[in-house]
């Protein structure tokens, strides 16, 4: 084991030194951080894989440097980088995709009860990836999450109650863990809240509530939720007509849609411009990008 981790330890020195050479003086703030992380503080080594994650500032992501940070991290038994080590392997970020591994990493940061491990650990066995599925754990996984206040999680066990998987079917119970995701700021919690006043499942019917969930939704980033507004907007549905604002959303919509909901999204969005002339196509894009830079 002291082998192993001096190889890692290596491995991450050589990336970093690697980095630093391709990327010119790096800020005072990442050298402090890196040294702490060279000296074993597992919780600078966690933010380093944030760092190279996300990127930051002059910094560019490199997912290769943030997953063996995460390895590090995650090997000293920290939880919030067993998640986010699980992460890098269930999207292949850094590494190859091994959803076996994901679920290995997700299961020994969920006992240690990290409230995203907790959750993602629930969606591995929701899926049946990289594990048998199973309805019963996963929810038992999203209700440990849930319950630590993870609006994700509770977004998850409110589609289980809806949908009767793994507890009995339930849609005001569904409903109220919606909105309790909904509250936190969480778009698919928005989004399904939207969906319960909408069919009046768990819920009074309400299509003035459906809308505005939908629109809070759209507006965090949720791409079904856009394309759901700009519908709305194209047949006044609650709204009135309006073919500019429609397109305007319909652009929001593919433009944050994976590849499969883009192609989805796509032609209803050219079919919206084809009714528009130049001048109001223009003013649509002009809007889309105003909602695009929507702070989410």
């Amino acid at each position: 084991m002291m082998r192993q981790a001096f190889r890692a330890g290596i491995f991450v020195s050589a990336l970093v030194c690697a980095a630093a050479a391709s990327a010119g003086a790096e800020p005072d703030w990442l050298a402090v951080l890196r040294t702490k992380a060279q000296r074993g503080d597992a919780k600078a080594q966690l933010r380093l894989g944030e760092v190279y994650e996300l990127g930051a500032g002059s910094i560019a992501p490199d997912a290769p440097l943030a997953f063996a940070w995460y390895r590090r991290a995650a090997e000293g038994g920290d939880p919030e980088a067993q998640s986010a080590l699980g992460a890098m392997y269930a999207f292949g970020r850094g590494t190859a995709q091994s959803h076996t591994e994901a679920v290995r990493w997700y299961r020994l940061a969920a006992d240690r009860g990290d409230a995203r491990g907790q959750n993602n650990l629930g969606e591995q066995l929701a899926r049946g990836l990289g594990v048998t599925t199973s309805y019963h754990e996963a929810v038992v996984w999203y209700r440990r999450s849930a319950e630590q206040g993870y609006p994700v999680a509770m977004a998850n066990l409110g589609f289980m109650y809806e949908h009767g998987r793994g507890v009995a079917q339930d849609s005001a119970e569904a409903v109220k863990w919606f909105r309790k995701a909904a509250d936190l700021g969480d778009p698919q919690g928005e989004y399904n809240l939207a969906l319960a006043y909408k069919d009046g499942a768990g819920v009074t019917k309400d299509p003035a509530q459906a809308i505005e969930w939908c629109r809070r939704a759209a507006e965090h980033g949720f791409p079904r939720a856009a394309y759901a507004i700009g519908v709305s907007y194209r047949d006044g549905f609650v709204v009135a007509k309006n073919a500019v604002d429609a397109l305007a959303w319909l652009i929001v919509a593919t433009s944050r849609a994976g590849e499969v909901e883009a192609r989805e999204f796509a032609p209803i969005r050219d079919a919206a411009a084809r009714t528009l002339n130049p001048v109001e196509i223009a003013a649509a894009q002009t809007r889309a990008q105003s909602l695009l830079e929507l702070p989410r």
